[in-house]
């Protein structure tokens, strides 16, 4: 069986953090196997896929991914390893660069509740030197992991929008206006004239790192005060409605080369949040800068 997740991490780079968990990939024999040696500690057993059990033991949670011959996970096993003992059993530990490669590919999964955890052990992955040495690897694997579609940039804003169910109450560019750091929101110093939502690679590359953050900053807060903080007033702290915000941003609002930026910066884009965009956002309003939708 292949140990991956918080014990191999540790095993690999030391203690970054307790594990509270064990994730394992192997066979359905090895699965079978496991739940045999395993009896006496193990009091349910539920399968969420037909390739994901998740057996609840006294002591822990174990997650045991199923390797079926034409998938991902058995493209891991194939990959090798160290061999240890652990849990009073001999598996294998990934190389670093396979566990960097099966955080990589569900770094963008959308509402996960382990956003943070997955970006903090890229960087430290990073940091001991882990790379993606297995590209079309981690592209089946990614292929795996997000059975949903991504908003694209290349439609008019009424297309971008119209599957979201929020009640939009004020108009989102001067949503924008109102939540800029210049002298008009960063968006616009790399988006065509002529495109409503599409945004130019080619402007973006000419600009500086300071718009750039700026881009992902001021998407997080009109995307908190949209979705949240106009709609559901006081439900929850602009704090909490920006966090959510801004990783949904660097994950399933778009996709492509800006949610990699705004991803692989957010922290840098975190350091900038301030938290009174709400009250910027109501002066913006009783001013008339913020405008309702048909005034």
């Amino acid at each position: 069986m292949i140990l991956v997740g918080s014990h191999a991490l540790v095993y690999r780079l030391g203690r970054i953090r307790t594990p509270v968990d064990i994730d394992y990939i192997g066979t359905y024999d090895e699965l079978v196997f496991y739940l045999a040696a395993k009896k006496d500690v193990i009091e349910a057993v539920k399968y969420v896929s037909d390739r994901k059990a998740l057996i609840k033991r006294v002591d822990c949670m174990v997650e045991f991914s199923i390797a079926w011959e034409d998938t991902t996970d058995n493209e891991v096993i194939s990959f090798g390893g160290e061999k240890i003992s652990f849990d009073g059993m001999e598996v294998i530990v990934p190389t670093i660069d396979v566990l960097y490669e099966l955080k990589t590919s569900h770094r963008y999964l959308k509402d996960s509740p382990h956003f943070l955890k997955t970006l903090n052990d890229r960087l430290v992955l990073e940091h001991a030197g882990a790379k993606a040495v297995h590209q079309d690897f981690l592209k089946r694997r990614e292929k795996e992991t997000y059975n949903y579609s991504h908003p694209k940039l290349n439609v008019d804003k009424y297309n971008f929008f119209k599957d979201d169910a929020i009640k939009y109450v004020y108009d989102h560019d001067t949503i924008h206006l109102a939540m800029a750091h210049k002298e008009k929101p960063a968006y616009m110093y790399f988006k065509p004239e002529d495109k409503e939502v599409m945004v130019s690679k080619a402007m973006w590359d000419t600009l500086n790192e300071e718009i750039k953050l700026y881009s992902v900053v001021e998407e997080s807060y009109v995307l908190a005060l949209e979705r949240s903080q106009i709609p559901h007033k006081s439900l929850i702290t602009p704090t909490q409605s920006f966090d959510m915000a801004l990783m949904k941003v660097c994950t399933s609002i778009t996709s492509g080369w800006w949610r990699e930026y705004a991803y692989n910066n957010y922290y840098k884009a975190r350091n900038l949040f301030n938290p009174r965009y709400v009250d910027i956002f109501w002066a913006a309003e009783e001013k008339g800068i913020v405008k309702k939708l048909h005034e």
